[in-house]
């Protein structure tokens, strides 16, 4: 049994056991082994067998004789050239090598030569002589030591100076060399006749699972603790920046790719074929560049490392716009200078460009529509990995890059439209904070005009409400209340009140944030409902409960032309009967602007950490 298959087996045990013992370490690293080592069979696989619909795979087989012609082309004009020859028959010095011949000439059989030998003695004027003592039997006791003294002379003449510098020049002769050069090639051509796709596959395994097994098994321990180690330290409240940093790994991958492919130089592709391929580079690169640095610069925003507002320079527009010309420019430089085998300057100032574009277009972004940037990176995200496909000739990278581009381009114009925002000035960057009227829309009242509420008001509220609209945002999800929410829910159904969910497109930090906050307290679907399916019924409820959102409910998103968020739709529970909402303090929301919510006279404050508040107002509830 060779190690490939000891290393899979150890793998699939301890994936199976870490899923069935519930231990995530063991099943992580398990499960990381195992995927490589069905990533490495597929690997070979589709490089000797045709697997339908999928381009690129059994390409050995199909292009075997290229690949002959190719090992041989390759072993002619980098082994066998005339250069190597006077390498090969020279010393360091450049002096004339000796060949020692002496393994050869003591296989060699000289009793020709002694032979020869006697019949030339036989022939001259000895011969008479010779006859008279015996003929040729009488010096036949000379044979051995006549052949010993022989290979010891060829030896002497074939280490001196002199016979070494005739050989090298013989050798060095054009005739000479081209002859060497053919014979050299006929050898290589019946030895590669006889090589088979079966013999080339057979070796490659044979070398995996000699060398590689074991391989598997560190990168699925290592990858696994890296796993471990981020899932362990990453909160839910973390993963649209988590999102963000992978989303640059993506476009850092298809620079890596492209660049890659750019430093190639192949000479088995010409013409337009040629020319497709450094477009399909370029692109790529152009892409990835761009997703790479968005995405560090959306990450740096999330996590709060930099401002969340935009920074919107003047002429923006104008800038984005040259960015693009000089993008497409430095395109058709690329792909003339590629074609005398240069274009990496050109490469190098797009990749500047498209850097700097990237990192423009997120800045220029207020923090209220930074979920929008997140599902727009989802898709450029994509659509770098498509371009790796068309670099690579993998087909279901193509696909798969194409399936996560276009449903990312669909989920951020969804959201676009939701937000009342242009799709255009999503992908062009820039929009969040208008140019004029930057100043954010300030209270309808005075700090007297806050209405406060207890923990046990409010249970006594919840109760005695016929119709609930709970709010959830992204408040909700730093503290990790979701499922304390859910116990609310339970006792108010419990006791007949129609509890509903409001879930604004952008709550919290990425689309669908909330959602997947309550689809892990195991809330039921069916009591969950999008901004637009309920913004109508709000006059009907009793009371609304938001729990840590802010610009989501903003009514200046209505009322105040010049906000930063102006046209966007919110969730209305200010047309309900009372609005209680739980927040930590009286600071704005992710787009720095204040909230007149708070200060209408329905409305009661219920302040202290989201996950005590409602930890308190459950205890009520219980009692």
């Amino acid at each position: 049994m060779n190690k490939s298959i000891i290393t899979n087996i150890i793998a699939l045990v301890g994936t199976l056991s870490g899923f069935y013992f519930g231990n995530h370490i063991v099943y992580t690293v398990g499960l990381f082994a195992l995927s490589g080592a069905i990533t490495n069979w597929l690997a070979i696989h589709m490089l000797f067998e045709k697997v339908p619909l999928l381009y690129g795979s059994g390409v050995i087989p199909a292009r075997f004789e290229d690949f002959k012609i190719a090992i041989r082309q390759l072993m002619m004009e980098q082994f066998f050239t005339k250069e190597n020859i006077d390498r090969f028959l020279s010393t360091g010095s450049g002096a004339a090598s000796s060949i020692d011949l002496t393994p050869v000439i003591e296989k060699v059989d000289l009793t020709p030569a002694f032979n020869n030998l006697v019949t030339v003695i036989e022939d001259s004027s000895f011969g008479p002589m010779l006859a008279m003592v015996g003929g040729s039997e009488a010096i036949q006791p000379m044979k051995e030591p006549f052949i010993e003294k022989m290979k010891l002379s060829i030896q002497e003449i074939s280490q001196s100076e002199q016979f070494n510098n005739l050989l090298r020049e013989e050798l060095e002769q054009p005739n000479m060399i081209a002859n060497m050069q053919e014979k050299v090639s006929d050898i290589i051509e019946k030895r590669l006749n006889e090589l088979t796709p079966q013999l080339v596959k057979e070796i490659i395994q044979a070398m995996i699972k000699k060398h590689l097994g074991w391989l598997v098994v560190w990168g699925g321990v290592f990858g696994g603790a890296i796993g471990w180690i981020l899932a362990k330290r990453v909160e839910m409240t973390q993963m649209p920046e988590l999102v963000a940093i992978l989303h640059s790994m993506v476009g850092l991958a298809a620079v890596f790719v492209g660049y890659a492919n750019a430093l190639e130089h192949s000479t088995a592709i010409t013409g337009v074929e040629k020319t497709i391929h450094d477009v399909e580079t370029y692109i790529g690169i152009l892409i990835g560049a761009l997703t790479f640095s968005g995405s560090v610069a959306a990450y740096l925003k999330l996590s709060a490392k930099i401002s969340g507002k935009p920074l919107q320079l003047p002429g923006r527009h104008w800038f984005n716009l040259g960015l693009l010309i000089a993008a497409i420019w430095f395109c058709g430089v690329y792909i003339e200078q590629s074609a005398a085998g240069g274009g990496i300057g050109a490469l190098v100032i797009m990749t500047l460009i498209a850097l700097v574009f990237g990192v423009h277009m997120v800045v220029a972004i207020g923090g209220a529509d930074m979920p929008v940037v997140v599902s727009m990176l989802n898709s450029y995200s994509g659509w770098a990995a498509a371009a790796m496909g068309f670099m690579l000739g993998n087909d279901l990278l193509i696909v798969v890059g194409a399936l996560v581009g276009s449903s990312g381009a669909i989920l951020s114009y969804i959201m676009c439209k939701a937000m009342n925002r242009k799709f255009v000035n999503v992908i062009m960057g820039g929009f969040g904070t208008p140019t004029a009227g930057s100043g954010s829309a300030g209270p309808t009242g005075d700090a007297g005009d806050i209405k406060p509420i207890e923990a046990q008001e409010a249970a006594d509220l919840l109760e005695n409400a016929k119709e609930v609209m709970i709010i959830p945002g992204y408040g909700m999800a730093v503290a990790q209340a979701q499922h304390i929410v859910f116990e609310i829910t339970k006792k108010l159904r419990d006791k007949g009140v129609n509890v509903r969910f409001g879930i604004h497109p952008v709550a919290g930090r990425m689309p669908g944030h909330m959602n997947v906050l309550l689809a892990e307290a195991k809330v039921p679907y069916d009591i969950v409902y999008e901004m637009d399916e309920i913004n109508a019924d709000f006059p009907k409820v009793d009371v609304s409960v938001v729990i840590g959102a802010n610009d989501i409910v903003n009514p200046a998103a209505q009322d105040v032309p010049d906000s930063p968020i102006a046209g966007m739709p919110v969730l209305e529970p200010w047309n309900g009967k009372t609005t209680i909402v739980l927040k930590r303090g009286m600071s704005t929301g992710y787009a720095g602007v204040d909230n007149p919510l708070f200060y209408k006279d329905n409305t009661r404050m219920l302040f202290g950490d989201a996950k005590d508040s409602v930890d308190s107002v459950l205890k009520f509830l219980t009692a």
